[in-house]
Order: structure tokens, then C-alpha cells, then sequence
């Protein structure tokens, strides 16, 4: 059975009033999360920021980008290398991607 409300035309003006500015505010807000989510620009690391985060030394992290399983891009002197681009080499040397290591085993740090 349905409950039957009574309410005169300013408390129902009220009541959808208060339900659109809540559903705009909601579609708002989803809307900023994307778009600041967007507007983040790429993470990039200095050489050696970017050796130890794959636990190797300078000179083989410029053989890997000698041999092209690295991208370094150069600003100036410095070489940075994107964020996502030394996550990519992670799964590969630690065999985790179809990709063929670049490195012998004995060249990277345990895990």
C-alpha cells in the first residue's frame, strides 16, 4: 500500500529543490575528481632516483637505455626517465611480462 503525503506547494518547491541541488552538487563533484585526475602531470625521476628504485647501478641503467628497453628523455644535462616506464621495466625483470629481461639474473637485486 502507498503512504500518501500532504504537503503544500512551497514545502514540496522545497523538497525538489533541495534533491536537484543535491544531484548537481553530486555530478559536480565527479566531475572535478576527473578532471584534477587529468590535470595531474607525469611523474618523472633523475638518474639516480630511477637506479634505485630498480635496484641497479648507473651503468646498467644506461645500458638498458642504450639497448632501447628504456625511454630517457633530456631536459637540459639531466636525464629523467617517466614513472610508468621504469614500472614497466620492474614487471620485466622480475619476469612477470612476455617481454625477454634485458638483464642476467645476477645484475638485479633481489626482490
Amino acid at each position: 500500500m502507498a503512504n500518501i503525503i500532504v504537503c503544500d506547494a512551497k514545502e514540496l518547491q522545497a523538497l525538489v529543490r533541495a534533491e536537484v541541488e543535491a544531484a548537481v552538487t553530486a555530478v559536480l563533484s565527479a566531475q572535478n575528481k576527473q578532471s584534477q585526475k587529468r590535470n595531474v602531470a607525469p611523474a618523472y625521476l633523475g638518474r639516480n632516483d630511477a637506479a634505485e628504485l630498480l635496484r641497479i647501478s648507473l651503468s646498467t641503467l644506461g645500458r638498458l637505455v642504450q639497448q632501447g628497453h628504456l625511454k630517457c628523455r633530456k631536459v637540459g644535462r639531466r636525464s629523467l626517465f617517466l614513472l610508468s616506464d621504469l614500472e614497466k621495466v620492474v614487471l620485466t625483470l622480475n619476469g612477470k611480462s612476455s617481454v625477454s629481461c634485458p638483464l642476467k639474473p645476477s645484475d638485479s637485486a633481489p626482490p
